[in-house]
């Protein structure tokens, strides 16, 4: 016998554990009568004890599928909100001329502007991710295009106090 395929139930999703759970339940915790209005009451006077252990596995399985999916969704979220509060504190603790640089953006109302190839502020923006080129392609040898990122747009949208 093959362990990996027994392993597979494992893999089954949440929404086809539930859906046995509550079936595998019905078949057991409906009354009589309904049961034999259904047809149903034959196949559970004979296989009640397979039908509560299928009852109690597909629960457990669903239940810890559902966590399990809850958790990952969670530590996603966390992440995001870590790097997320990580570019903000960049935003916070910029030097007077990257700042300089982002004044121009928000009171130009501008999404990109172009700036000199070796302008020290924009590479250290670029670095910090606030500002980013739309290609490598560069067309013109003394000043390319950069763009400011949406996050940091509108993190300095709300805050306009940081670029004082």
């Amino acid at each position: 016998m093959d362990v990996s395929k027994i392993l597979e139930i494992f893999k089954v999703s949440g929404w086809n554990l539930t859906a046995l759970a509550v079936a595998t339940g019905l078949v057991l915790f409906l009354p009589e009568s309904s049961v034999k209005q259904l047809g149903l009451g034959a196949l559970r006077a004979v296989f009640k004890p397979w039908i509560g252990a299928a009852f109690i596995l597909s629960s457990v399985l669903a239940v810890t599928s559902w966590a399990r999916r809850g958790w990952e969704q969670w530590s996603q979220h966390r992440v995001l909100l870590t790097r997320r509060d990580a570019w903000h504190n960049r935003l916070r603790n910029l030097p007077n001329d990257e700042k300089q640089i982002l004044r121009q953006f928000m009171t130009l109302g501008a999404h990109n502007l172009p700036f000199h190839l070796s302008d020290g502020s924009v590479l250290s923006l670029v670095a910090k991710r606030v500002l980013h080129r739309p290609s490598q392609v560069i067309e013109n040898v003394e000043e390319t295009t950069y763009i400011l990122n949406t996050w940091a747009r509108d993190f300095l949208t709300e805050h306009p106090e940081v670029l004082n």
